[in-house]
């Protein structure tokens, strides 16, 4: 299959997975809202498009990382989304964590038009989406991954195959909310050493020996918990954990929503869904 691709939300993650698609040499095309960083990739060579349908009639695998469920809703199913339009060799993957309800029921609407839906969330952030080394899990056919993997391999430096449709979201809520847990362990491990007195390189040195404390949470800890100055009165600062903040209890409220629906408890997940402004050190007092 000759590849088209395609690319809808151009965010701090979409941008360089999509940059990367240009400059892998894949013909693409992409569409946002925002004019600066669509007309930045058009200046790679990518070609811009005003809605989803045109995405949907001009490709044959559209990427879609926007920010909640209702966006995906949209893209999908509004009057100018991907199912206004859209050919019968198209597959789209949802990068997005969302709820799997969403999902089911966009990849449900898409199969009545012939139209493949993949969910392929992405771990390792900004950094690892500039660099081009991002971890994929991708859930749904077997088929349409296969025929989509060459476009996931433009920014990944691992793609997982988890299995059917949903498969993937689950993993990438599992994979959240084990770093959430792991977060709050730093931050109040480093926080209680810094009160008794003890400089936090003792622990660091420790942790990273035996190696509990790997490249994301030193980051996390090095970053935030002992960023006094960064952190606290800095609106900058703020409005930046902040929003990191509203994605830790989005995922984290999936986590819980999933758990509920099988029947399994997860105290552990319930209580650092409370206190994640605490562990991003984010002044809401409603929250903490």
């Amino acid at each position: 299959m000759t590849i088209r691709a395609g690319f809808i939300g151009l965010g701090f993650m979409g941008k360089p997975m999509a940059r990367w698609m240009v400059e892998k040499g894949l013909p693409t095309t992409i569409c946002d809202i925002a004019d600066a960083p669509a007309e930045e990739l058009v200046g790679k060579g990518a070609t811009r498009v005003a809605t989803a349908r045109d995405l949907a009639d001009r490709c044959n695998a559209v990427g879609v990382c926007v920010r909640d469920d209702q966006q995906v809703r949209d893209v999908f199913l509004g009057p100018d989304g991907f199912l206004a339009g859209g050919n019968d060799d198209l597959a789209i993957a949802i990068h997005s964590t969302v709820s799997t309800d969403t999902i089911r029921e966009v990849a449900a609407a898409a199969a009545k038009r012939g139209i493949e839906v993949l969910d392929a969330p992405v771990t390792g952030g900004p950094m690892a989406a500039e660099a081009g080394s991002l971890t994929y899990m991708v859930g749904g056919e077997a088929a349409a991954f296969e025929r989509y993997r060459p476009v996931f391999e433009t920014s990944a430096k691992t793609v997982v195959y988890t299995g059917p449709l949903c498969s993937a979201t689950y993993t990438k809520v599992c994979n959240n909310l084990f770093q959430y847990i792991a977060f709050t362990g730093v931050f109040e491990a480093f926080t209680l050493l810094r009160h008794l007195g003890v400089p936090k390189e003792a622990l660091e040195q420790v942790t990273k020996s035996n190696g509990l404390l790997n490249e994301s949470c030193a980051m996390y800890m090095n970053g935030v918990v002992q960023s006094d100055a960064a952190t606290i009165g800095n609106r900058a600062m703020q409005d930046y954990l902040a929003g990191r903040l509203a994605i830790a209890e989005k995922d984290l409220a999936i986590a819980l929503e999933e758990a509920h629906r099988v029947g399994f408890a997860v105290p552990g997940t319930a209580l650092v869904s409370q206190i994640m402004a605490r562990v991003y050190r984010v002044e809401d007092a409603g929250r903490r």
